[in-house]
């Protein structure tokens, strides 16, 4: 019985917790890439994204932040060459629907913060840094990450080639309601 105000003291703490830490709800969101393609600049997006985050400004350690982008989503504007990437020697959306990002660590840096990610592409998971900022808008925040550059080889996005870069830079734009 002794043991009974520690674990009813215990249990009121993690509600406390618990209630403090709020999921937030996504409202809008683009997520763009950039890639040389016979040095020409090709753009497009993923139109399909979910996220989960739970965001405390004070506090990296009680954050997380997890995004889900459908694969077969991918729009360039040209049907022929998004079928093209959406197949096996790219992003093989049939076998990997999914792109997924799951924070393992976010603390604060200056004016934003600096997130540890885990990004997994076609079944590979690489540990990845990803500096964003986080401007309160009335009851929305509003996450931006202009620069992630990721090695698309290093994911099996395609093989070598001498006209597509190996350079992928990525840009990620949210808002979410409190």
């Amino acid at each position: 019985m002794k043991k009974m105000p520690i674990l009813i003291a215990l249990f009121c703490l993690v509600l406390q917790v618990a209630k403090a830490q709020k999921a937030l709800i996504l409202r809008k969101y683009t997520v763009e890439y950039a890639v040389k393609n016979a040095g020409i600049k090709s753009t497009g997006r993923f139109d399909n994204v979910s996220a989960n985050v739970v965001f405390d400004e004070n506090s990296g350690a009680a954050s997380s932040i997890s995004a889900t982008i459908q694969v077969a989503s991918f729009n360039s504007g040209v049907k022929m060459r998004d079928n093209h990437l959406r197949a096996k020697d790219y992003f093989d959306a049939a076998n990997f629907p999914t792109i997924n990002l799951v924070s393992t660590q976010i603390v604060k840096s200056g004016n934003g913060y600096v997130g540890t990610f885990n990004l997994t592409i076609k079944g590979t998971t690489k540990s990845i840094q990803l500096p964003f900022t986080v401007v309160k808008n009335g009851t929305n925040l509003e996450f931006k990450a202009t620069e992630l550059v990721i090695d698309r080889t290093a994911y099996g996005v395609g093989g070598s080639s001498f006209t597509l870069s190996n350079t992928v830079k990525i840009s990620i734009n949210t808002t979410f309601s409190l």
